[in-house]
């Protein structure tokens, strides 16, 4: 085995904090004794080690306690012998009773993640959600039982689709919890460089967006960066504001100016400006 030792310390030379760690031969388990003030005395002890089980299983714990020994709180990290199934059961309080659970499964080609949550004593079911993800990443449905009693109050489908001028578009809709009503949709579509992105968010099942947002990013011959945030809305799509913030090479300086509707003229210019030492100095205008 072996020890580490991270001291923190002070301007004046004097303990800041120390952490000292001890670990195995084999690398499977570590011991941390940490001073959190730098008085001298151990206050928390970190033990995260893991075992291999006899049927190809493995376990990770992560036992927090307190200098008395007394369990601040656990985490049990449990894998299947396929490596397809990892759960893992969190005692916040350490109390001894499991408060939260996170159980991620590979099923067919899905991958589905389940998170529950239970009252302190890890009795009662507080909520649940269940997220399924494609194996490519490009679809995730997530459902949400947000008070425990078993059935899902809310739900929510994101697809993403690669364009063939390799720009991507991402759809999030939202639906009650069978996925009957549509509550609402946002559209995302980003250029294949990254630097434009085109934002629609639509009201229940509505065939037209109730507000668009506009944000294209120029990179400057001076290194600096310039930015337009332009927002429309209503059923005409009309300019509501638009936004350029621009900032330079050095990310010491910003300034914003804020227009209303298609005004050519700001109706606010905002500025920033950061010193080596770190002082920020900031002017604001309006018209």
């Amino acid at each position: 085995s072996r020890t580490t030792s991270d001291d923190v310390s002070n301007y004046d030379g004097s303990l800041r904090a120390k952490t000292s760690t001890l670990i195995s031969a084999d690398g499977k388990s570590e011991t941390a004794s940490i001073d959190l003030d730098g008085d001298g005395i151990f206050d928390r002890i970190s033990v995260d080690g893991t075992v291999e089980n006899a049927d190809g299983s493995s376990t990770r714990s992560i036992i927090q306690s307190f200098a008395n020994g007394q369990t601040a709180s656990s985490s049990i990290e449990t894998w299947s012998a396929d490596n397809k199934t990892r759960t893992t059961n969190n005692d916040s309080d350490g109390d001894g009773a499991v408060d939260q659970v996170q159980t991620v499964e590979i099923i067919g080609t899905d991958s589905v993640e389940t998170n529950s949550v239970y009252s302190a004593d890890g009795t009662t079911l507080l909520s649940r959600s269940v997220a399924t993800t494609s194996i490519d990443g490009l679809t995730q449905l997530t459902q949400t039982d947000i008070n425990g009693d078993g059935t899902y109050d809310a739900s929510e489908n994101v697809v993403k689709v690669i364009n063939p001028d390799q720009s991507s578009t991402v759809t999030v809709e939202n639906k009650n919890g069978d996925g009957s009503v549509v509550i609402g949709k946002t559209v995302t579509t980003t250029s294949a460089d990254g630097l434009s992105t085109t934002t629609e968010m639509y009201l229940n099942g509505e065939a037209n967006p109730y507000q668009r947002q506009v944000s294209v990013t120029v990179l400057n011959v001076d290194d600096s960066i310039t930015q337009t945030q332009t927002l429309f809305a209503g059923i005409n799509q009309v300019q509501v504001s638009r936004a350029v913030s621009t900032t330079s090479a050095d990310k010491l300086s910003q300034t914003v100016e804020g227009f209303l509707g298609t005004n050519a003229a700001p109706q606010s210019v905002v500025t920033s400006v950061t010193s080596i030492d770190g002082i920020v100095t900031k002017t604001e205008f309006t018209y």
